[in-house]
């Protein structure tokens, strides 16, 4: 009942969290909600005739517990920011509306690969839009900033603000606008991927998200409804 009185909340929170997730191709949003704990998607066929497939495996579920909040809050590069930086994550924590550590997955990923698409995201999504996967739009407005629209009235940008081998610490500012609603639901986001390349060609991603809605009517009812945020983050 309470969704149907907000309309777009779904929205709104992609606009702070899934327009990022949009950018970084190991979340695999295309099939995401098909994905069970052990699944095999097959992706093509040796010279051989045999067929080989991309692996993604479950490690572990999503999670909102105090303990896994407080030990990703300590993971946090906040020294390694610029000094804006520091104040942007800063004011996110001060302020987290809603907390999610997303689904670890293990995936098969040729490490060059998985590290050129965190380094282009906007390649990703341009490959995915000419593939109709998505209608999502991304492009780089800067050395490490890019805008957003995923085309349902959410737009949004984002920024990068520490990136090396072990990590990424992304921020993004989104709003959705619709005429059914009086003014637009605004966000801030900042996700932690943190991703751990093993033996023969796999990778174990996991992410911290932090989301804070500037509207205290909004964030009441995110909280009312968390089991129903935290499904649309996890996806």
């Amino acid at each position: 009942m309470v969704c149907t009185r907000v309309p777009g909340l779904r929205c709104a929170i992609r606009a702070a969290a899934w327009s990022i997730v949009l950018g970084w191709p190991a979340c695999l949003p295309a099939q995401s909600e098909s994905i069970e704990r052990s699944s095999v998607i097959p992706i093509g066929r040796s010279a051989e005739g045999a067929g080989y497939d991309l692996e993604i495996e479950t490690r572990a579920e999503g999670n909102s517990s105090r303990d896994i909040r407080d030990e990703a809050i300590r993971q946090l590069p906040i020294s390694k920011l610029s000094r804006q930086g520091q104040s942007d994550a800063s004011r996110i924590l001060r302020n987290v509306s809603l907390y999610r550590r997303l689904p670890t997955f293990e995936i098969d990923s040729d490490r060059r690969t998985y590290e050129f698409f965190v380094q282009h995201p906007d390649v990703a999504v341009s490959m995915w839009r000419a593939m109709n996967i998505s209608r999502v739009q991304m492009w780089q407005v800067g050395p490490l900033e890019y805008e957003t629209d995923t085309r349902d009235g959410t737009i949004g940008t984002v920024q990068v603000l520490y990136r090396s081998e072990q990590q990424c610490l992304i921020l993004c500012k989104g709003q959705f606008q619709s005429p059914m609603l009086p003014k637009p639901i605004e966000a801030w986001a900042m996700m932690h991927l943190q991703p751990h390349h093993k033996g023969q060609g796999k990778v174990v991603h996991t992410v911290d998200l932090f989301v804070w809605f500037p509207s205290t009517a909004v964030e009441t009812i995110a909280k009312i409804i968390s089991p129903v945020s935290y499904r649309i983050a996890d996806r």
